[in-house]
């Protein structure tokens, strides 16, 4: 079983992890951690070089590396990283791509907010 976590770094991530942890050891499921990013906005003024999606990469890497050191070591965690205009578009792409049973994301953060589990198929 595989569960996708559609993962920020912001406290409703948290949530996402911690639940998604839970289940993943209550389910013996392995976690995918997907970070979606924005692409480089086309014909905006920077100071940047060009360097924008790779220094952005790295950076959600460093993310996604302080998530799983929060994953118990009994549950097997993986990250990845895509770019996508659309966190949800990306997010979907990244579950059929993975071919997850669920997906775990968090609240928005700013208010009350849980952390919610889809699942797919005939679970």
């Amino acid at each position: 079983m595989r569960l996708v976590v559609g993962y920020l770094a912001t406290p409703g991530g948290a949530d996402a992890m911690a639940l998604a942890a839970r289940l993943a050891r209550t389910l013996g499921a392995e976690l995918e951690l997907c970070l979606i990013l924005p692409p480089e906005p086309a014909g905006v003024a920077r100071l940047s070089v060009g360097r924008y999606d790779e220094l952005l990469h790295e950076q959600a890497e460093k993310w996604l590396s302080e998530a799983r050191a929060a994953v118990p070591e009994d549950v097997v965690a993986r990250s990845n990283v895509s770019f996508d205009e659309y966190f949800a578009d990306g997010l979907i792409k990244q579950v059929a791509r993975l071919e997850a049973d669920a997906i775990v994301v968090g609240g928005s953060g700013g208010g009350v907010g849980w952390p919610v589990l889809t699942w797919f198929g005939s679970q």
